[in-house]
């Protein structure tokens, strides 16, 4: 016992190095998320004629109120999600350029959408206001993306070779990332 204990503080100095070996840490920016949400309308739903539960949203689909304010596939829930995802990137990438920053997206095989394929074909919702009346909407999603702004002297320093110097070696050592 008395030997492992005196190894683990032979060795103390050397461990403390490998944890001070980088300094102030390094890591990467703070991300954030584009993400969207959009519905037909903006109320719950569209009222829509009492049929049994099971006929809900086949009656839905088929109401001409409905088509009429979302398209019969819903496609205007479609387009208004990817017209608020494209919105919050533009915003976000023009905050970025407003500092100073390097806007990236984090996944590197990320290919900019140019249309509303890029989120979800809008599928019906159905809801019940207080009178147990059916409301149609339709809802689509975008997919979540995570975006970074770095600083020009964030990327210097991820991308620094980082060398320690250790008591009792003469060379600095490279660690490697």
């Amino acid at each position: 016992m008395k030997k492992a204990s005196w190894i683990l503080f032979a060795a103390s100095p050397f461990l403390a190095g490998i944890g001070l070996a980088d300094g102030p840490s390094a890591a990467a920016p703070p991300a954030l998320t584009i993400a969207a949400e959009a519905r037909c309308v903006d109320s719950a739903g569209i009222p829509i004629q009492e049929v049994p539960d099971n006929q809900v949203k086949l009656a839905c689909l088929r109401d001409k109120t409905v088509q009429s304010q979302c398209n019969p596939d819903g496609h205007h829930a479609r387009i208004q999600a990817f017209r608020s995802w494209t919105y919050q990137l533009a915003d976000f990438r023009e905050r970025c350029a407003s500092v100073g920053g390097v806007f990236s997206v984090a996944d590197p095989g990320f290919q900019e959408p140019s249309n509303e394929t890029f989120c979800s074909a809008a599928q019906p919702e159905v809801r019940y206001n207080p009178f147990e009346t059916p409301l149609c909407n339709f809802v689509s999603q975008c997919p979540n993306v995570a975006v970074t702004c770095s600083q020009p002297e964030d990327l210097a320093l991820q991308t620094a070779k980082r060398n320690v110097s250790l008591p009792g070696i003469p060379n600095p050592i490279h660690i490697s990332d």
